[in-house]
């Protein structure tokens, strides 16, 4: 059992939106540390990680560690329902998840079932990075929807001077280059000279689509393998990881 109080009902919505652009549903573990979930896309192309520590909440109340699971397409419909100025309440109740707004002049409570979490656990994938970047997330959701125009996917190269997005198609090509200054930052390995790898832009669009345009968001390549990608949503901190394309 806990319950867990917002203050920012809208707040909860955006960390939410986050995850729910790439998973449908999955467990939610609540404990001492805060709200963490871990869950993997249904193609098993991309997983995405949340962390909520407890200061993210004005109320923390909890008996014991709780695994639940959550469809995240509901919740976020029922958060969708938010007004300005409400707090959320979430809690567990027999089994059924709670979701409760209170502010104004009356109270609103959603009950919804739990799913089975035992069969919703993912592991974790680690990945030891070439190359790390920090981005503002304005200018490359600006670049992945140049990339729409050219094609459907596309190939991230950085070396120690920049990031180079590289997108071909029938449309033509598109050539975007990042380079070091202020907002952006690149660090590779003392022995490595560049990383590169291709992705899907619909997944890549998808991943950053919940950052705050003002907020940087860090990728970790390795050539050829899977990219994580790290931003926070206010007090949240989500991590993705997106499988390669692999050149046929």
């Amino acid at each position: 059992m806990f319950t867990l109080t917002m203050d920012d009902a809208k707040t909860l919505k955006n960390i939410f939106d986050a995850v729910v652009t790439l998973i449908e549903e999955g467990p939610v573990e609540v404990n001492e540390k805060g709200l963490f979930l871990r869950a993997i896309d249904p193609s098993q192309i991309a997983m995405v990680t949340l962390n909520i520590p407890k200061e993210a909440f004005s109320e923390y109340t909890i008996d014991k560690k709780t695994l639940v699971g959550l469809n995240f397409v509901n919740l976020v419909k029922i958060l969708s329902r938010a007004k300005t100025g409400e707090k959320v309440t979430l809690k567990t109740e027999d089994a059924a998840f709670i979701i409760s707004f209170s502010g104004g002049k009356r109270k609103r409570t959603f009950k919804v079932p739990l799913l089975d979490a035992k069969d919703l656990i993912t592991k974790e994938v680690k990945v030891d990075p070439e190359a790390e970047i920090t981005l503002l997330a304005g200018e490359i959701k600006d670049s992945l929807k140049d990339a729409e125009l050219v094609s459907t996917y596309l190939t991230f190269n950085a070396d120690k001077d920049k990031l180079e997005m590289t997108v071909r198609g029938d449309g033509g090509k598109l050539n975007v280059e990042f380079e070091k200054n202020n907002d952006t930052e690149i660090k590779l390995k003392d022995d490595i000279k560049n990383a590169h790898a291709s992705f899907s832009l619909e997944y890549m669009e998808n991943i950053v689509k919940a950052c705050p345009d003002n907020n940087k968001i860090k990728f970790y390549m390795r050539t050829d393998m899977p990219l994580k990608v790290e931003y926070k949503v206010d007090k949240a901190d989500l991590s993705y990881f997106l499988a390669p394309r692999r050149e046929e």
